[in-house]
């Protein structure tokens, strides 16, 4: 079976748990790669574009609770508590 999936580096989000912002690294760096902030309870609360190997995120407006990030089109998602 062959499939056209690209495997993505390695991605972390620190600090966890966030106060005011959050920042996304990767080992490698990544081209135009969408990512995606959700509620815990599935709504979209960010959503953008990352080039490179790092980036920072304002999260100080968000109500403390628990989050899911998602990079690119990968089924890795980190859990990000603020």
């Amino acid at each position: 079976m062959v499939t056209n999936d690209i495997m993505l580096p390695a991605v972390s989000a620190y600090p966890n748990p966030a106060s005011n912002t959050i920042h996304i690294r990767s080992k490698a760096a990544l081209r135009n790669e969408t990512f995606c902030l959700k509620a815990i309870t599935g709504a979209t609360l960010r959503t953008g574009v990352i080039s490179g190997n790092d980036m920072e995120m304002n999260v100080g407006d968000l109500a403390n609770g628990i989050y899911l990030l998602q990079v690119g089109s990968s089924n890795q998602k980190i859990t990000i508590a603020h």
